[in-house]
């Protein structure tokens, strides 16, 4: 069972992780309108898409493949908690634009873009808590063996 938990902790991020970035570079760096909070970032720097990119893959590999996960998941806490912190803000301020964090759905606006902002924390939230279970086993793991 603790195998099974250690590896979902790890390939659930990482898979995530690779397909966003996948899903990103499929979908291209586009000029056009903004429609999401990811495009008002990469808004007219393609090398801020290639960044977003090239962190996200880096990530998902690193998560995957290390033999010492835990500073790897130190960085994905870093990381959601920083992507919920955005959303969050842009949720406050009621700013209109869903997430476009994974262009795995459909192009276009959300019909609800509050809705997928929120969809998007909570999202967030439980792959934060998620790395932070896997430091914290890491920990437990180093720590008596």
């Amino acid at each position: 069972m603790n195998r099974a938990v250690d590896i979902a902790l790890r390939w659930i991020p990482g898979w995530l992780l690779l397909l966003a970035g996948a899903g990103k570079w499929m979908q291209g760096w586009r000029a056009g309108p903004v429609e999401s909070i990811y495009d008002q970032w990469v808004a007219g720097q393609p090398w801020r898409h290639a960044a977003f990119i090239g962190v996200e893959v880096i990530l998902g590999l690193w998560i995957l493949l290390s033999r010492r996960p835990r500073p790897a998941f130190a960085a994905l806490l870093l990381f959601w908690l920083l992507l919920t912190g955005v959303l969050a803000g842009a949720w406050w301020r009621n700013a209109g634009l869903d997430c476009g964090c994974i262009p795995l759905l459909p192009d276009g606006p959300a019909p609800d873009p509050r809705r997928a902002l929120t969809v998007g924390i909570i999202r967030n939230l439980l792959l934060a808590l998620m790395a932070l279970l896997g430091w914290a086993r890491g920990r437990r793991r180093t720590q008596y063996t």
